[in-house]
């Protein structure tokens, strides 16, 4: 229960702003901001992953 809660907490946050629209990478997201990084992959090596793994 202890992550639940982590998750619902990171969730309310993302909601509180105004991100409701945006798709299950919020809590990343947020670990980004909180951490200054910014975490990124080019869409072609995903679509790669994607075709190969199904």
């Amino acid at each position: 229960m202890r992550i639940a809660n982590l998750t619902l907490g990171e969730m309310h946050e993302a909601l509180n702003r105004g991100w409701a629209e945006r798709d299950s990478r919020i809590p990343m997201l947020l670990q980004e901001e909180r951490a200054g990084v910014a975490i990124q992959v080019a869409a072609g090596a995903i679509e790669a992953v994607l075709q190969r793994d199904g």
